[in-house]
């Protein structure tokens, strides 16, 4: 009888109880992500869980099957017996316990097997091919050690049985090591037939599952090396001949080799040593072993290492760098050396020619410079660094000089007016959202590594859509793009239909962001990653279907979009009431629906980032006992929500959870959160996170020592306030758009204030400001009309002097000192 196995889902909820639900494996722990995520990846028979061993700390790969596979016990048993004996890198240990762990099913409980291995660090071989086809000697060191590799399983008496880039890992050292051994042969199945013959782009044509003894990875080995040789000869290989699943050869190609071009156009080679690679492959193709051949045959020259390139530093200049360097006539900053061109602070600059022998424009040198209609490029530059000319709304021409390498992110993002651009031979590197809501619309590339037509501006080495930069209302991407960049789509304005190929497996922060005409789109089945605020102010989206292979959806990924139907066919989501889940973290990533009351499921842990921003309908909601987290601006905007109840369970509310929204009875069943005179407070943290309340007087309580981001965030009604002694910290925004706030007097002990933290106090008239003050951020009295005294503790004018700018005021500042009589 068929064994019916768990879901993805049911083995996480058993992994989050290890203790209880492992028997020998009961001292594992889940191990998460910078994101909070658990670290797994999953495929049709099985996933496989990154966990740590709480005893020691060392990590492991625990490996749960999806479906039953016959036989997969006994030859797991037989393939660990014969490893056990075995020494080696390239390898690594395994235990195969049968009735390991007992997972809820639903109708009943059972105990299922899993597979446990070393975790092992490093990337897949295709991948890390495919990040460093413009490093010739990170090529090179890849075939030599898959070589060596090669070399070694040659004189073995097992064999993988399923080599294919997807089972090497390449760790952070170069090295290989080989991995998910599911289709191994070991010398105890001799005369069994294999469960399973390996994927026909890498294994022999004529292969069957009668084929199984030690020589199965002969075949492979000879194809792989061809093409990693061969890639590292000329990596311009992978983009004429390979595809995004394969390299360089496919079945096809083995079944009728005279038909291959590559075989037909590349061999002979210029290169001996690929040629010799070249006859192993015909020797394997026409034998289907290489059992009559030496192994050191299959052996490469190990590459002469290159002299290490000096790191250019192209991020934004420090104002201490700016402060040592150089300023010309035109009030543009350089280094002394003249090198590297810091900062423009000359706002109205028109026309300017950049100093001969500038290697690098470092970031946000002429960022918001937008009077700047001109400018010349010297023959020495080679680095144009993240936001350089963001938002230079008059850039009307610019040529970019034959020795330039690279782009940074963002670096003309907003240059309107610039409508076109020629790429030189030399460019190796644009960045994310380097040419988004421009007016760009024809690009000349000089450059072999980008191409330009129809519209799409592609990275060819990484496989990527940079932007699209076309009018054009329908757009077909080309078959081969795996990645959509970041800010790729963003402000097309008069994009209503897309087709993405079958290719594409991640979309990036911003890819269609503002596409409002947006009306259909269908995910391909290989996507997953959407990342960040991906599909943000797509009004006219309607409806998505997330294809099965979906694993992550960033913050703000549908945000404000028109969807109020989503089909998951992954099993990483779902949407049940207007709300998409994440099913892997119990995580609620948005509030799809025009409902105005929602209750929310058992189960849930975790409302993400904006999740319910904005929902202009919304008029009450009860959130499930057992929820820890409620997430940044998750109902910042509910202008409808007039009342919340906190469960027992609320552990945490992110940055401006409340913000502006029409909130004004809190019943808080959590003792890490009270709600006192319309203060809501992290009892934990001393933290004022929300005050939500129409009083016009507030006296805050004693013991609190930070007052959050935005916390009193457009409080008009607000007249006065009464700070207590003990209090730090004032959050960013944390006063802004309190219009009627005349009054208020800063602690002494108070050490930060943040980032625009009165912006738009019309009628504040002075403050003084304490001495225990070390941080005041940027803009911090910004439109504050009104504020005609600033006094500041004495000997601190110099620290204090951007409080000067005239873009806080509309007349003199006085600035006064705190002097002792």
């Amino acid at each position: 009888m068929t064994m019916l196995y768990p879901t993805i889902k049911q083995y996480l909820d058993a992994l989050r109880l290890a203790e209880d639900n492992f028997d020998q494996l009961a001292a594992y722990r889940l191990v998460t992500g910078a994101d909070g995520n658990p670290i797994m990846s999953s495929g049709n028979f099985a996933v496989v869980f990154k966990m740590q061993d709480s005893r020691d700390g060392s990590f492991h790969a625990v490996k749960c099957f999806l479906k039953d596979q016959p036989g997969r016990a006994e030859a797991y048993h037989l393939i660990a017996d014969e490893l056990e004996q075995v020494t080696s890198s390239y390898l690594a240990h395994i235990r195969f316990l049968e009735r390991e762990l007992f997972v809820d099913t639903g109708n009943s409980g059972d105990e299922y097997p899993v597979l446990v291995m070393d975790w092992m660090e490093g990337i897949t071989l295709d991948r890390y091919l495919r990040q460093h086809l413009d490093d010739p000697y990170a090529l090179g060191m890849l075939a030599y050690h898959f070589a060596r590799l090669g070399a070694w399983l040659l004189t073995q008496p097992f064999a993988h049985g399923d080599l294919k880039p997807d089972n090497i890992l390449v760790r952070p050292d170069g090295t290989l090591v080989l991995v998910d051994y599911d289709g191994m042969y070991v010398p105890a199945m001799q005369g069994q037939r294999a469960l399973e013959t390996g994927t026909p782009d890498f294994r022999h044509p004529l292969r069957t599952d009668a084929d199984f003894n030690e020589h199965i990875d002969d075949f492979p080995l000879a194809s792989i090396q061809l093409s990693l040789r061969a890639v590292a000869y000329c990596p311009d290989y992978l983009d004429r001949y390979g595809a995004s699943d394969r390299l360089l050869l496919s079945e096809s190609d083995y079944r009728s080799p005279e038909q291959s071009a590559f075989l037909r156009d590349e061999f002979p080679s210029p290169d001996a040593e690929l040629n010799r690679i070249y006859a192993l492959f015909l020797l394997a193709l026409s034998e289907r072993t290489l059992s009559q051949v030496s192994f050191r045959l299959f052996s490469l020259q190990k590459p002469i290492e290159p002299p290490p390139v000096p790191e250019v530093n192209t991020a934004p200049a420090t104002k201490e760098e700016i402060a040592d360097g150089v300023k010309d006539a035109y009030g543009v900053v350089y280094s002394r050396d003249g090198k590297q061109l810091l900062m423009c602070q000359n706002k109205g600059i028109r026309d300017y020619h950049v100093r001969d022998g500038c290697k690098v424009i470092r970031g946000k040198a002429f960022r918001v410079i937008s009077s700047l209609n001109s400018i010349s490029l010297p023959d020495s530059l080679t680095h144009i660094g993240e936001t350089a000319f963001s938002s230079c709304w008059f850039l009307s021409a610019i040529t970019l000089p034959n020795r330039l390498t690279h782009i940074g992110d963002r670096a003309f993002l907003g240059c309107d007016r610039l409508t076109d651009i020629t790429l030189p031979a030399s460019l190796m590197h644009i960045g994310d959202g380097a040419f988004s809501r421009t007016g760009i619309r024809q690009v000349v590339s000089c450059s072999p590594n980008f191409t330009f037509e129809d519209g799409c501006f592609i990275d060819q080495q990484n496989h990527k859509l940079i932007a699209f930069l076309s009018d054009q209302a329908q757009v077909t991407l080309p078959s081969g793009v795996s990645h959509i960049g970041d800010r790729a789509f963003s402000g097309c304005e008069k994009l209503t239909a897309i087709t993405l190929p079958t290719s594409l497996t991640h979309i990036g922060d911003n890819a269609f962001n503002g596409c409002e005409k947006l009306n259909a789109i269908t995910l391909p089945d290989g996507l997953t990653h959407i990342g960040d605020r991906a599909f943000e102010g797509c009004e006219n989206l309607t409806a998505i279907t997330l294809p099965t292979s979906l694993t992550h959806i960033g913050d703000r990924a549908f945000f404000s979009t028109g969807i109020r139907s989503v089909v998951s066919l992954s099993p990483n989501f779902s949407f049940v009431d207007g709300c998409l889940i994440d099913q892997q973290n119990h995580k609620l990533l948005a509030f799809l629906s025009d409902q105005t009351q929602v209750t929310l499921p058992y189960g849930l842990k975790h409302i993400g980032d904006w999740a319910f921003s904005e929902c202009k309908n919304l008029t009450a909601i009860t959130l499930p006992d057992g929820l820890t987290h409620i997430g940044n601006n998750a109902f910042s905007m509910c202008h409808t929500l007039t009342t919340i109840t906190l469960p027992t369970s609320l552990t945490h509310i992110g940055n401006r959870a409340f913000l502006r929204t029409g909130i004004r009875s809190v019943v808080s069943l959590s003792p890490n959160f009270t709600f006192v005179d319309g203060c809501l407070i992290d009892q934990q943290n001393h933290i004022l996170l929300a005050f939500l309340s129409d009083q016009t007087q507030v006296t805050l309580p004693y013991g609190l020592t930070h007052i959050g981001d935005c916390a009193f965030s457009g409080s008009n009604n607000l007249t006065a306030i009464s700070l207590p002694d003990g209090l730090t910290h004032i959050g960013g925004c944390a006063f802004e758009f309190c219009g009627r706030l005349t009054d208020i007097t800063l602690p002494d002990g108070l050490t930060h204030i943040g980032d625009w933290a009165f912006y738009g106090c019309t009628n504040l008239t002075a403050i003084t400001l304490p001495a225990s003050l070390t941080h005041i951020g940027k803009d911090v009295f910004y439109n504050c009309y009104d504020l005609y005294r600033i006094i500041i503790p004495n000997g601190m004018r110099a620290h204090f002097k951007a409080l000067l700018e005239p873009k806080y005021h509309s007349r003199i500042i006085e600035i006064e000192e705190d002097l002792p009589f």
